[in-house]
C-alpha cells in the first residue's frame, strides 16, 4: 500500500470517527434530556414512556461507534535495528612471537585449536592474562604458568614446542595436583624429548682387509699342505674357485681360501 493511499484511508477513517463522535454527542444530549424528563416524571410520579425507545437507539449506536474507533489505523512503530555482531579477526599469528605466559593461556583456553592461532584467540588469551579477579582470570592458566616459570629448560624450546608441553600437561592434569608434581612432570617430558632427539651412534665401520697379507697367509698355508704330503688337497682348494693358480683367485675370495687351507692343516 502506497503512502498516499494509506493517508487517504486514514483521513476517511478520521472523518468517519468525527461523524460518529458528533452522533455520540447528540445522543449524550438526548440522554441528558431524557434523564431530566425522567427525574421530573419521578418527582411527579409519572414515568415518561418514550425514554425506553430512545435508550434502545443509544445502545444500538454504541457498538457502531466503538467499531469505528477500533478501525482507525495506529501509526506503525519503527522496529529497532538489530545490533551487529563484532567481526571475528581471523588474521594468523606467529606463535614464536609470543611469551610463555601467553602460550600457556592459549593452551588452556583453546586446547588443540591453539595450533590454528588467530588474532581473535590471541586477544582472548591476553584478556585472561590482564584480567583482575576470579571472574576475569583463569585459575588453571595461572597454576600452569606458575609451575612452568621455574623450569629453566624451557628456554631452549620453541614456542610451538612449549605449546606441545602445555597440552601434554593439561591431558594429565588430574594426575599432577600440585606445583611440584607439575614441574617434575614437565622435566620428565623434557628429558624424554632430549633422549628421543639424540641421534643414534653410527656403527663403527668394519676394518678394511689387507688382501696382500691374506694372500701371503693363504699361500703359506697351501705350501705347508703340499710339504706335509697333502699337495692334492692344496690343488683341490684352488680348483674349487675355477682356477689353477692362487694368483687368479679374486681377492675377496682369499679369506675363504685361507680358511679352507687352515682347516685342512688341522685335520
Amino acid at each position: 500500500m502506497s503512502l498516499e493511499t494509506s493517508l487517504n484511508k486514514n483521513n476517511e477513517l478520521l472523518a468517519q470517527q468525527k461523524t460518529l463522535l458528533e452522533q455520540q454527542n447528540a445522543l449524550y444530549t438526548q440522554n441528558n434530556s431524557l434523564i431530566q424528563q425522567l427525574l421530573s416524571a419521578l418527582a411527579n410520579n409519572v414515568v415518561t414512556q418514550s425514554a425506553a425507545p430512545e435508550k434502545e437507539n443509544t445502545l444500538k449506536d454504541e457498538p457502531y461507534i466503538q467499531l469505528a474507533v477500533e478501525h482507525v489505523e495506529q501509526p506503525n512503530k519503527t522496529a529497532k535495528p538489530a545490533k551487529k555482531k563484532a567481526a571475528v579477526d581471523k588474521t594468523p599469528v606467529d606463535i614464536e612471537t609470543l611469551d610463555l605466559e601467553t602460550v600457556v593461556a592459549l593452551a588452556v583456553l583453546f586446547k588443540n585449536d591453539a595450533y590454528n592461532l588467530t588474532a581473535d584467540k590471541l586477544a582472548q588469551a591476553r584478556a585472561v592474562i590482564e584480567g583482575v579477579g576470579e571472574s576475569e582470570r583463569n585459575g588453571q592458566a595461572d597454576a600452569l604458568d606458575c609451575a612452568l616459570q621455574g623450569v629453566l629448560e624451557l628456554k631452549a624450546l620453541t614456542k610451538a614446542q612449549s605449546l606441545d608441553l602445555c597440552l601434554e600437561m593439561l591431558e594429565n592434569w588430574d594426575n599432577i595436583p600440585g606445583i611440584t608434581e607439575r614441574r617434575e612432570f614437565a622435566l620428565d617430558l623434557l628429558n624424554q624429548g632430549t633422549r628421543a632427539s639424540e641421534p643414534e651412534p653410527e656403527p663403527e665401520p668394519e676394518p678394511e682387509l689387507d688382501y696382500g697379507a691374506i694372500f701371503n697367509q693363504a699361500q703359506q698355508a697351501l705350501l705347508r699342505l703340499a710339504k706335509n704330503g697333502y699337495r692334492r688337497e692344496a690343488v683341490d682348494i684352488v680348483a674349487k674357485f675355477g682356477v689353477k693358480k692362487l694368483g687368479d683367485i679374486p681377492q675377496e675370495k682369499l679369506p675363504e681360501v685361507l680358511a679352507q687351507a687352515e682347516a685342512a692343516l688341522e685335520e
